[in-house]
């Protein structure tokens, strides 16, 4: 068989699915969402929500936000529905696998 004719009786997968099973075998898709929501993060919420708040962990389907002060917190509370909304609209695919957001006060 020639090497031309070997590559077209394969079934050629793309590289992104692939990528996808691997990151997900690993356990690192919530990771990588993560990171990705965390650098769109003022994108996603606008920019006076971002300077008192930042995503600082996701699993199982439930994106922990850290928030500066109580009244940030009332206010986050306040916007959840909001907020998931957006987190939806910014990644169609992976922003589904977020059902919940739980806040904690946190300086930074």
């Amino acid at each position: 068989m020639t090497e031309q004719a070997r590559f077209r009786k394969a079934n050629p997968v793309l590289i992104g699915q692939i990528l996808n099973s691997l990151v997900g075998d690993l356990g690192m898709g919530d990771d990588i969402f993560l990171k990705k929501i965390g650098e769109d993060w003022q994108t996603i919420v606008g920019a006076s929500v971002a300077k008192n708040t930042r995503p600082i962990s996701l699993g199982d389907g439930i994106l922990t936000v850290a928030v500066s002060t109580p009244s940030w917190y009332t206010q986050a509370v306040f916007n959840k529905a909001k907020i998931l909304r957006n987190i939806k609209e910014f990644d169609s695919g992976r922003g589904g696998d977020i059902r919940d957001i739980s806040f904690t006060l946190k300086n930074f």
